[in-house]
């Protein structure tokens, strides 16, 4: 299960840096316009995922869609 997991979200944080990097912000910025720390923003250890809240709350900072920052659905914004 934790393989599935690992290959569902494959692409995941590749996409969300270039996407920050694309908006010309870094990822302190974001962090404290999404309220969460910047840590949040990095890959995680020991297989612990974002909260669904702070998900939330990049795709609307990010102006893109929950799908192509997990799938890399065509059309950023939402």
């Amino acid at each position: 299960m934790k393989q599935e997991n690992i290959v569902l979200l494959d692409g995941f944080w590749d996409r969300l840096d270039e996407e920050i990097r694309r908006q010309n912000k870094s990822k302190k910025q974001v962090a404290e316009k999404c309220r969460f720390g910047r840590k949040t923003l990095y890959r995680p250890k020991n297989n612990r995922y974002m909260r669904a809240v702070y998900f939330a709350r990049l795709c609307v900072e990010l102006k893109v869609s929950a799908d192509y920052l997990l799938f890399g659905e065509e059309g950023r914004s939402v």
